[in-house]
């Protein structure tokens, strides 16, 4: 671990010791406390069950899934290769691998970058650039600093992710889609830990917008992420923002009959599938940051994830503090929602420090 003197890890002062309306992570739902690492163990278990009982549970995992690769093509100083991935059984995934002509180790750290496209993270040259996509070349930035990198795309549950279905398996709950992706970023962490330029056991995830809650949701499940960066996707619920919206049924509110038009929660369009349940119990992302203790990690954010989002991290910090852990918590901040070169530097700092 490198040097964990950087200023995002600090709560600024004015909100030390704010938690706003946010519940104790340290309670146990039947209202017991956690006082100790073993009765966290214990709570930690009891939040994986409670959500997964809402948004489904992952089908058994391939191993290994299959993968075919395209020839390399080396340019702007680093390897490009595009592959695809067994995602599913009979679903594949589309994703382009970025070997640095120097890695950081014999066996290197290497980053899943998920997001609609590879393309984009992985700056691929004639891609399609849009201004907020200007700079969300999460993959392309950390393979020139020395990392093994894997842009992987959307594929395969829908023409795009708004056509997204759940998966439906007897006797459980629908695996919503966020979850879903979890499940094929778990897949893709396997074909990349099977790299023989790849050290396994420093394996992260970082995604921008739409990517980072598929980041978010894929590590708080899989414990095999070594850390994590959460760019921009609204690490609470909030219906009051448009863009934070896990309610839509491409995220947590699909149902296997009937589906909700897209836009805010209203009267007229109320909430659906598991979203609606999770809100109704008083369940917030908060639990779901909270499986990634003790796992560093980083919410890079703009306009969905402002300064005042700390008063939910300290929330989750208090878990932190239990396990003997601290700064291994941070939170950037940037006037809009998308990444600037300074915010991305602030990635790359932090996965320096962890990865």
């Amino acid at each position: 671990m490198g040097d964990t003197n950087l200023p995002f890890l600090d709560v600024p002062a004015r909100y030390a010791g704010d938690f706003a309306a946010h519940p104790s992570l340290l309670r146990c739902y039947d209202g017991r406390p956690v006082t100790n690492a073993g009765q966290w163990s214990d709570r930690r278990a009891e939040i994986i069950a409670r959500w997964q009982a809402l948004i489904g549970t992952w089908p058994p995992l391939l191993a290994p899934p299959a993968c075919v690769e395209a020839s390399p093509r080396v340019e702007d100083g680093l390897t490009r290769i595009e592959l695809w991935f067994e995602a599913e059984p009979g679903r594949r995934c589309r994703a382009i691998l970025l070997l640095p002509q120097r890695p950081r180790a014999p066996r290197a750290p290497a980053v899943i970058v998920p997001f609609y496209d590879p393309d984009t993270p992985a700056a691929t040259p004639g891609r399609v650039v849009t201004p907020t996509r200007e700079h969300a070349t999460d993959a392309y930035g950390l393979c020139r600093r020395g990392y093994v990198t894997l842009a992987i795309g959307y594929t395969g549950i829908g023409d795009t992710p708004r056509d997204a279905e759940p998966l439906l398996t007897p006797g459980a709950a629908p695996l919503q889609p966020l979850h879903r992706l979890g499940w094929t970023a778990e897949h893709a962490r396997r074909v990349l830990a099977a790299r023989p330029e790849v050290d396994p056991e420093r394996i992260g995830i970082t995604g921008f917008s739409f990517g980072g809650k598929w980041a978010m949701f894929a590590a708080a499940f899989n414990e095999r992420f070594a850390c994590t960066v959460i760019n921009d996707a609204g690490v609470v619920f909030n219906e009051l923002d448009p863009n934070c919206n896990y309610w839509e049924p491409w995220y947590l509110g699909a149902e296997p009959a009937g589906r909700r038009r897209p836009g805010v929660v209203t009267a007229d369009n109320p909430r659906t599938g598991a979203y609606r349940e999770l809100v109704e119990q008083g369940r917030d992302l908060t639990e779901i940051l909270a499986l990634l203790a003790p796992r560093p990690f980083l919410v890079s954010g703009g306009e969905q994830d402002p300064e005042s989002n700390w008063r939910a991290l300290n929330r989750v910090n208090e878990v932190y503090a239990l396990l003997g852990v601290r700064r291994r918590i941070g939170l950037t901040t940037r006037p809009k929602h998308a990444p600037t070169p300074a915010s991305n530097e602030q990635m790359y700092d932090f996965f320096d420090c962890f990865l």
